[in-house]
């Protein structure tokens, strides 16, 4: 683990917020290499390009117009200092969304309290040796579940998610994902 890397700042999002205008805070490193993700450059542990003073000075000038704040990746549970971040966010007294792959249950459940919303990554069905194969890393697939059960139980807003790629994920899979979620995922297509 690695203490807290900004990398970037997506100033306005209509997208990553359902119904909310957003700020989108992207954090450095990810413990997995997904084939299809669309932020490998911010798999590596790399100083960020980022403080978070100028985090703080783009969302206080723009308070009155931002409507949420996002923290994605990256991995944002891998960040040492993330609880930290996530409090002082809150000084901003905007609704906060945490994007996460669910592989840090311990982490999570003590970010759980201070979040609003919260969307998770299922990367394909809930098999061990497939979702290791999608992750380009060894998972343990409990670890995906205990997530998946904390944030189930959770008062905050969640969804689950994932990205639908034919090259990993066959027709078979997708079914399987549907009926373990009993159709409660949003599926998006990866187009190559």
């Amino acid at each position: 683990m690695v203490s807290l890397q900004i990398s970037g700042l997506h100033k306005y999002s209509f997208l990553d917020y359902p119904g909310k205008i957003s700020c989108v805070i992207f954090v450095q490193g990810c413990n997995w290499k997904c084939s299809y993700c669309h932020n490998k450059q911010l798999w590596e542990h790399r100083e960020g390009d980022l403080t978070k003073e100028e985090v703080f000075k783009f969302i206080e000038k723009r308070k009155s117009i931002l409507e949420g704040i996002v923290i994605s990746g990256g991995e944002p549970t891998i960040q040492t200092d993330i609880l930290s971040f996530i409090k002082e966010l809150k000084q901003f007294n905007l609704p906060l969304k945490l994007d996460t792959n669910g592989s840090r249950p311990d982490v999570l459940e003590t970010l759980l309290p201070h979040i609003d919303y919260v969307a998770m990554d299922i990367k394909t069905c809930l098999e061990e040796n497939k979702y290791s194969k999608v992750c380009g890393e060894k998972v343990n697939i409990e670890n995906i579940k205990r997530s998946m059960k904390l944030i189930s139980k959770t008062e905050r807003t969640y969804h689950f998610r994932t990205t639908l790629d034919k090259s990993l994920i066959t027709e078979e899979d997708k079914k399987k994902i549907e009926e373990q979620f009993n159709s409660k995922i949003h599926i998006f297509q990866c187009k190559r």
